[in-house]
């Protein structure tokens, strides 16, 4: 009965439920999305609304921030393979890109098409 008493506190179900998030890893996927998410909808509204404006311009940015805030965190796993698709290509380029002998000082390339 005691056992039984003490899991239900309210201290102890916080912390119960904070261990059991803390240990799934869908719920921290979800946590890293969201938290994404956010940031981006904060900055995008700072970026591009910026500090001193006035009302109906920080409401566009509140709506803006909302919609930025909702795309990236029901979208973060197709932002995810866009991104690494971008850095692989890049990283592509460089590696095809690179200098192959030197003439009087200066750099040639080779462009290694496929």
């Amino acid at each position: 009965f005691h056992i039984t008493y003490e899991s239900f506190k309210p201290v102890n179900l916080i912390k119960n439920t904070i261990h059991d998030a803390a240990t799934s890893p869908e719920i921290k996927e979800n946590l890293l999305n969201n938290i994404i998410g956010l940031a981006t909808g904060y900055l995008s509204r700072k970026v591009l609304i910026g500090r001193r404006s006035g009302p109906v311009k920080r409401l566009f940015g509140t709506i803006l921030q909302f919609a930025i805030t909702n795309y990236v965190s029901r979208n973060s796993d197709n932002i995810k393979n866009a991104g690494e698709n971008i850095l692989n290509t890049i990283n592509k380029y460089r590696k095809e890109r690179r200098p192959s002998h030197h003439h009087n000082g200066h750099e040639e390339y080779d462009y290694n098409e496929e």
